[in-house]
């Protein structure tokens, strides 16, 4: 199992081995200098290849190697909303990226030869209030292929996308529409078991 953690006010990346025997502390100096990180989210594709990094700084993307943990080919993707950056996961296929604010969800085509000019807005916030404002939050892929995406206010209401493996408006998100037994402020985030 690979851990990453990036450093704050830095462009070091801490990369944790965890095997059955062992558990080994590795660093590389990749990407961009965080210095503000107050939201965003971390998130590996399925198939292990990409590994993505959402802060209010920037939304960083690179190739991961699954033997060496090494990062390689960063990008900066561009993100067209500026405001309260907050959650980003792959789809199931790993060819699709979102990435949301507070207000819209994008979409990221990541087998287009430009992948920032591929984003597409597939969301904004309806504006609905059960009770608060059910603003988008983190996101994660679930065992059944959906991409569960949480409200900050503490509603018992969370939004989803019902098929993220498809481009633009055809990934269906659907808001307030998943009940949970209690409030929240966001979903769990779990390992790659793939």
């Amino acid at each position: 199992w690979w851990v990453l953690m990036h450093r704050y006010n830095s462009d070091k990346f801490y990369k944790i081995l965890v095997t059955p025997d062992t558990i080994q502390v590795f660093d590389q100096n990749i990407g961009s200098l965080i210095t503000d990180d107050v939201g965003g989210q971390a998130a590996f594709s399925p198939d292990g290849s990409k590994y993505v990094l959402f802060t209010d700084h920037s939304l960083d993307m690179y190739d991961f190697d699954r033997c060496s943990g090494d990062l390689t080919n960063h990008q900066s993707l561009i993100f067209p909303d500026s405001i309260y950056r907050m959650g980003a996961e792959f789809s199931s296929n790993s060819r699709f990226l979102y990435a949301n604010s507070q207000f819209n969800i994008f979409q990221y085509d990541l087998w287009a030869s430009n992948i920032d000019s591929s984003v597409k807005l597939v969301a904004a916030w309806d504006t609905a209030y059960i009770p608060f404002a059910t603003i988008f939050w983190n996101c994660q892929l679930a065992p059944d292929n959906k991409i569960y995406i949480g409200t900050w206010n503490g509603d018992n209401i969370i939004h989803y996308i019902n098929h993220p493996d498809s481009s633009g408006v055809a990934c269906n998100v659907v808001q307030n529409s998943f009940y949970l037994p209690s409030g929240n402020l966001t979903v769990p985030t779990y390992p790659n078991y793939q």
